[in-house]
């Protein structure tokens, strides 16, 4: 691992690595922030330079733990007060497999409390029209209000955001999520 110098202890969980934190910080600005004509002029993640500017995003970083300290970000997720929290683990820390498998039992587990849940694996390359996003340095969990980003993609969606995405990559990122919050908004309606 590259950044395991710098590391200060958050809690029995999570630490803050100021070197991860500090390329994070570079990739949003390097790469999900450039525009893109494959995104209809827009960067991979319009929101994501601002909310970094306006100190909306936490990053932590764990390297042992991986599955308790999802788990336990995703409980904390409301006492950060922030809009995002992205978790960056050593590369190795879990397969894609073990990865994939773990975000979908949490969002099974967490939908309902308005959290969803997203990861950029290194060895799985996220990219649209030849356009590679992904970040490649370490496993990144990434921890959002389900209501929050599914309005927000629905602004992109009208912008042509997601026009030349392929149809099962659109599918298994937008219409998912989409479902997962129709599903949480009615079993919201009926629990009040």
């Amino acid at each position: 691992d590259s950044y395991t110098m710098s590391i200060e202890s958050y809690d029995h969980f999570l630490s803050i690595n100021s070197d991860a934190t500090k390329m994070i910080h570079e990739w949003i600005s390097k790469t999900l922030s450039i525009p893109n004509k494959n995104l209809n002029g827009l960067p991979p993640c319009p929101y994501a330079k601002e909310a970094v500017l306006n100190n909306e995003i936490s990053i932590f970083y764990a390297d042992k733990n991986i599955e308790d300290s999802v788990e336990h970000t995703l409980n904390q997720f409301d006492s950060f007060k922030k809009r995002a929290v992205i978790l960056s683990c050593p590369p190795s820390s879990l397969s894609s497999k073990e990865t994939s498998s773990l975000v979908k039992k949490l969002r099974e587990k967490f939908y309902t409390n308005n959290l969803w849940l997203m990861y950029d694996h290194p060895d799985i390359e996220e990219s649209v029209a030849d356009m590679n996003f992904s970040f490649e340095h370490s496993l990144l969990f990434f921890f959002q209000k389900l209501d929050d980003l599914t309005i927000a993609s629905q602004a992109l969606y009208k912008k042509g955001y997601y026009k030349n995405w392929p149809e099962e990559y659109f599918n298994a990122v937008f219409s998912k999520r989409e479902d997962y919050f129709k599903k949480a908004t009615n079993k919201l309606n009926y629990d009040s």
